[in-house]
């Protein structure tokens, strides 16, 4: 074979610190445009976000030989701001057409002492990928597939309730331990330390602030978090919202917390071990000032199960 082209980790695109694997190479459409973009899609095994392993993704051009990002070299694009999202692969020829993948739910800064007894780590829950064009240039955007084969009697849902600054809210939702939650946050300025607290039965918890331009998931005080230093962590993801509007889209599962903000366009995956599991209570709070939620929804979902 001969060489066409190069890119990549021996010529300064994106993060190098670790070593790069697991490449996909596929071509998306722009939303709301006749245009299409090449993506490619790269596990790094250190210099992460929030961590050692992550995953990295470039945006550009492909010409059958050579990849070219339309990014300068520095510029690190990453698919997943929490800690347990790697090696992410997509299906080719899906029958309707739409790009979707699936990821490595884990972290190789930890991965062989996570306190699990015949299993290490799981799969994300598949994704439907898109490009968006932001501010910022073409960015990716995901979405959860369809997951109402999953769900368990009716949501609960509130129209809107406002949260008084310093306040907090917890809806009467029945109770349970897997959950779909979807609201919108009306925060004023840049979210002003408002979100939502997930606690356990034994009293774990897991925090999400929005603060400042960013998503922050505090998972320090989330149950079993003592086999390795640097998984008890708050981790950041940038979020700016248009209009002081905050999408976010929770699964809660038992052993992780898959998390989609403004849109999709942030995504934070993180596992959680829980002391002694049993049903979660979600409560959402304010921060400095008042905080509106809008069209919340809490779903009961029922474990997958493969014939």
């Amino acid at each position: 074979w001969e060489a066409c082209g190069g890119f990549g980790f021996g010529f300064g695109h994106g993060s190098v610190e670790g070593v790069w694997e697991t490449p996909d190479l596929f071509r998306l459409p722009v939303e709301g445009s006749d245009e299409s973009r090449w993506v490619l899609f790269v596990g790094v095994n250190r210099g992460a976000p929030a961590g050692d392993s992550g995953q990295q993704y470039f945006v550009g051009h492909f010409n059958g030989e050579t990849f070219t990002s339309e990014n300068p070299k520095p510029v690190a694009l990453w698919a997943d701001y929490g800690a347990d999202s790697y090696a992410a692969q997509s299906w080719s020829d899906v029958a309707d057409g739409r790009r979707l993948a699936i990821a490595w739910m884990n972290n190789w800064g930890y991965a062989k002492q996570i306190p699990t007894g015949v299993w290490r780590g799981a799969m994300t829950l598949p994704r439907q990928l898109s490009l968006a064009a932001t501010a910022e240039g073409i960015r990716l955007r995901q979405a959860v597939v369809d997951t109402s084969p999953l769900s368990a009697g009716q949501p609960f849902r509130v129209g809107s309730v406002t949260i008084p600054a310093g306040g907090v809210y917890t809806p009467e939702a029945e109770s349970g331990s897997l959950w779909k939650i979807q609201a919108e946050m009306v925060g004023q300025g840049d979210g002003d330390g408002c979100g939502l607290r997930l606690r356990w039965t034994d009293g774990s918890t897991v925090t999400v602030t929005w603060r400042r331009g960013a998503l922050l998931v505090d998972r320090r005080l989330s149950g079993v978090v003592d086999f390795n230093p640097d998984f008890a962590a708050l981790h950041s993801g940038p979020v700016s919202p248009a209009d002081g509007r905050l999408s976010l889209q929770l699964f809660v599962d038992t052993s992780s917390l898959e998390i989609l903000a403004q849109g999709g366009l942030l995504s934070m995956t993180e596992q959680l071990f829980p002391s002694a599991g049993g049903t979660v209570q979600v409560t959402f709070f304010a921060g400095d000032g008042p905080v509106t939620l809008a069209d919340l929804s809490i779903q009961r979902l029922v474990p997958a199960r493969f014939a």
